[in-house]
This record gives C-alpha cells, structure tokens and sequence, in this order.
C-alpha cells in the first residue's frame, strides 16, 4: 500500500472462508526494489484444512484511500 511504510494485513482466502495475516515477515528483496519502506512486507499463515486440493487466494488489505488488491491465487493439495 503506498500510503503507508508499516507492515499491513494480507487476506488470505480458501472457497470462501478466510483469515488474516500479518504482512511483517522479513523480505530482503521487496526492500531492495521498493527503498525506504522496510523488509517486513512478506506475509505467513496457517489455514487447518482436510486433505484434497483447494484454491487459495490472497488480498492486500488496503489502509486509506483506495481498496483491497488481489495478491493472485493458486491451487494447493493439502496431503
């Protein structure tokens, strides 16, 4: 979020149901590309969930003026 240097929370989605994460695991090369706003922007969570394949989604939650932004989603087998 360009409107704040501080680590923000990501949104992390699966078929509907989610949970927060905390945007403050340490990213050395987020901090080489964007200087000036810190290395904490990476993000970390666990979502308990059976076995089978699901699709995960992340948002960027926005602080300020705008609105979320999709990070992307991805299928993941949970073995």
């Amino acid at each position: 979020d360009p409107e704040t240097s501080t680590s923000t929370y990501v949104w992390i989605d699966v078929f509907g149901v989610g949970g927060p994460a905390l945007g403050n695991v340490q990213r050395r090369d987020v901090a080489a590309v964007y200087p000036g706003v810190g290395d904490r922007h990476g993000f970390s969570t666990t979502l308990a969930k059976p076995a089978g394949i699901y699709t995960v989604c992340a948002w960027a939650v926005n602080w300020g003026y705008g609105s979320d932004t999709s990070i992307g989603c991805r299928r993941v087998t949970v073995s």
